[in-house]
C-alpha cells in the first residue's frame, strides 16, 4: 500500500504540481489496512466495534481534510495543508489497538518465542513508530520550540522509519518460518 501511494504521490506531484491529498488519504488507508490485521488478529469482544470506529475515523479524517484544513484551496492555490487532527487521532487509536495485542499476549501465553512471532514483531515495530512519530509530531508543532530543534527531529524521524522498514522487513521473512516453541518446563518429580 506505502509503496502503490509512493507512486501515486510523486505522479500527481509531477501531473498536478500538488500531492498532498494522497499523503493525507494514505493516513485514513493506513488506519483501515492496520485495523484490520488486529480486528482478525485480537479476540475481545470489544474488536467488533472496530469497523464502525474506522468509519467514524474516515469520517472525521475527511472533515479535517476538507473543511478545517482546506484541502481544495491548498491545491488551487499551491498551498500545504496539514491533516494534524487526524495525525494525532491515527496515532492515539493505533497506539491503543497495539497494546491491546499486547494485553491479549499477555492473557493467553503461548508456547512461542515472541521474537520469531511475525504479529508480535510487526507490533513491537509499529508501537515504537507511532508513539516515536506521535512525540516528534507533538515536538514539532509546538510553537515556543527552536529551529534548531525543529531540525532535529528530522533524524529522529529517519532513525524511526528505518526501525520500523527493517523491523517489517524482518517479520517478513519469517512469516515463511516455522515458530521455534519454547521449552517445556519439567513435569513436576515426585521426589519433590
Amino acid at each position: 500500500m506505502w509503496t502503490v501511494m509512493s507512486i501515486v504521490g510523486e505522479f500527481c506531484r509531477h501531473a498536478f504540481n500538488y500531492n498532498v491529498i494522497v499523503w493525507q488519504l494514505v493516513d485514513v488507508m493506513e488506519m483501515w489496512f492496520i485495523g484490520g490485521v488486529y480486528y482478525y488478529t485480537l479476540q475481545f469482544r470489544f474488536r467488533r466495534y472496530f469497523p464502525l470506529i474506522g468509519v467514524l475515523y474516515t469520517l472525521f479524517a475527511l472533515v479535517d481534510m476538507f473543511v478545517i484544513n482546506d484541502v481544495l484551496h491548498g491545491m488551487q492555490n499551491g498551498l500545504f495543508t496539514g491533516n494534524n487532527y487526524t495525525l494525532v487521532v491515527k496515532h492515539i487509536l493505533l497506539v491503543t489497538i497495539i497494546l491491546l495485542y499486547f494485553e491479549q499476549s499477555l492473557r493467553h501465553l503461548r508456547n512461542v518465542a515472541l521474537e520469531r512471532d511475525p504479529v508480535f514483531v510487526i507490533s513491537v515495530a509499529l508501537l515504537v513508530f507511532y508513539a516515536g512519530t506521535l512525540v516528534l509530531f507533538l515536538v514539532r508543532n509546538n510553537e515556543s520550540i527552536t529551529l534548531k530543534s525543529y531540525v532535529l527531529t528530522i533524524p529522529v524521524l529517519t532513525v524511526l522509519n528505518f526501525l520500523l522498514n527493517s523491523t517489517l522487513a524482518w517479520a517478513f521473512w519469517l512469516v515463511g518460518k516455522k515458530q521455534k516453541k519454547v521449552l517445556e518446563p519439567a513435569p513436576p518429580s515426585h521426589f519433590a
